[in-house]
């Protein structure tokens, strides 16, 4: 869920998996020399995974090929009908009066 500053809000939750400890190791270092705490550098390092992932799931050529339907069907279409160009016998034929036929 996010709030209205665009910031996923919501309840923490607790999340456990194993690592290598050596690796852990090398995490806690980079996460220190950084100023982050192991916490906040996974946190950062999930939240960075998201972004760039759906940024991918974005750019998959059924997504895109979507994308580029809804704005056809919602700024394009209605530009090109707002900002029609007729031609010259279509504005005569717009601008005709019809005459009633006497009988």
């Amino acid at each position: 869920m996010r709030s209205k500053k665009g910031k996923i809000s919501g309840k923490m939750v607790q999340v456990t998996f194993k690592v290598l400890e050596p690796f852990l190791k090398r995490f806690d270092e980079v996460a220190e020399a950084c100023g982050y705490t192991r916490t906040e550098a996974i946190r950062e390092a999930m939240r960075r995974f998201v972004e760039q992932e759906s940024q991918k799931l974005m750019n998959r050529p059924e997504n895109v090929a979507q994308t580029i339907r809804q704005v056809i069907e919602n700024i394009v279409a209605p530009l090109m009908r707002a900002t029609e160009v007729l031609t010259q016998k279509e504005i005569q034929e717009r601008l005709e009066v019809p005459v009633k036929s006497k009988q």
